[in-house]
């Protein structure tokens, strides 16, 4: 991470839903709090989790009791060597005892206003809210950015699931529609509000609540707040993605177009060609990928439908398809779309996962009709048209 720092005051924004923000988002550093007596607290980030949490003379589970008790009003997060880690678990599970052990933090509201970007102490490069991510903080020459930052380096070469990920695509979109402002493609002065692109795709994918946006970026705190469906928003915000640069296509021309989304996905991503890949097919192709895995032994009988975005399997409470029984393990297994197909991949499970009764090595392009076995829990796989 850079020295960029994101800040401002929380308004009705869960405590919470911040850390699972930065967390979900592979951001890494010390989220600082105040309290409205002026009081301070710390909670560390990295590796997706949090590690460490500080007040006072308290450390760990008692320092992150007191910090969610004391209801912080601003923040600010930033980078930091990291110090000895003095919390484990998950996210969930670690603000559940904490919240169950006298602190007192609110659920978000889903109509909570955007994070006021109130500046908490020395100036530094401060990111947009509607950026999210400090790797994106070129964009703009009116908004919220104060001041305007340099472009930045990506922090380290994102894997394909960029592609899928909400706070990726909020940072695709935003940064996409500044690159084609600034770079001059096409000769065109171009509008640089997302409103009227998102109007048009929300004729044909409506969403409810509706996306948020502020100074005519998308705000992605305020999407987290909203608690969307992850399944739900998704293929929403790839439209978003697609409407931008299919308007490119139209203006500038399909070059140009092109020139200026690979220059926006290598800002944000590096210089993948696997990745890449995945971009064009998401502005290229209309269809978005969706399969139904029906669970048929092992537990209770359902249907899981899978949209075009990676999944992880295991009887860990944060995976995204959560499968208690003793047989599976924490993490399981992935099923990942790739070019139009979905594909399964074990993550060295004890008991393996299975396709057609033939445990699987190595990733394995799933056909429909397959039937999947992790651990002692069976699924079948179809495609849908």
């Amino acid at each position: 991470m850079t020295e960029t720092a994101l800040q401002g005051s929380f308004g009705k924004l869960a405590l919470e839903s911040l850390v699972r923000f930065l967390a979900a988002n592979g951001l890494e550093g010390v989220l600082d709090l105040r309290t409205p007596t002026g009081e301070h607290g710390a909670i560390e980030i990295a590796r997706g989790q949090v590690i460490g949490a500080f007040w006072g003379q308290a450390v760990g589970e008692p320092a992150l009791v007191a910090l969610v008790a004391a209801t912080p009003t601003e923040f600010r997060f930033r980078s930091a060597p990291q110090r000895p880690a003095n919390l484990t678990g998950e996210i969930s599970a670690l603000f559940a005892r904490a919240q169950a052990s006298g602190g007192a933090q609110t659920a978000a509201d889903p109509l909570a206003p955007a994070v006021d970007l109130a500046a908490l102490d020395a100036p530094t490069t401060m990111v947009t809210v509607a950026s999210a991510d400090p790797r994106v903080a070129e964009a703009s020459k009116r908004g919220l950015l104060a001041p305007r930052p340099k472009p930045l380096a990506p922090q380290r070469a994102r894997t394909i699931g960029s592609v899928w990920k909400p706070g990726d695509l909020v940072a695709l979109a935003n940064a996409l529609i500044a690159e084609y402002a600034d770079g001059g493609y096409g000769g065109l002065a171009w509008d640089r509000d997302l409103g009227p692109r998102v109007r048009r795709v929300d004729a044909a994918h409506h969403l409810a609540p509706a996306l948020p946006l502020a100074a005519g970026r998308i705000d992605g705190v305020a999407l987290m707040a909203a608690a969307h469906s992850v399944d739900t928003v998704v293929p929403y915000l790839r439209a978003v993605v697609r409407e931008i640069y299919r308007e490119a296509d139209r203006g500038c021309g399909g070059s140009a177009a092109r020139r200026g989304y690979r220059s926006a996905v290598q800002k944000l991503w590096g210089p993948s060609d696997e990745l890449w890949a995945e971009a064009v097919r998401m502005v290229e192709t209309d269809t978005e990928l969706r399969a139904h895995l029906t669970l048929t032994r092992g537990l209770d009988p359902r249907t899981i439908e899978l949209v075009e975005r990676d999944y992880s399997f295991g009887r860990g409470s944060a995976n995204d398809v959560v499968l208690k029984h003793q047989t599976v393990s924490r993490r399981h297994a992935t099923i990942t779309p790739r070019q139009g197909r979905f594909v399964l991949k074990d993550l060295a499970s004890t008991s393996g996962t299975l396709v057609n009764g033939k445990p699987i090595t190595e990733e394995r392009e799933l056909s429909n009709g397959d039937v999947i076995e992790m651990g002692q829990v069976l699924f079948r796989f179809e495609l849908l048209s």
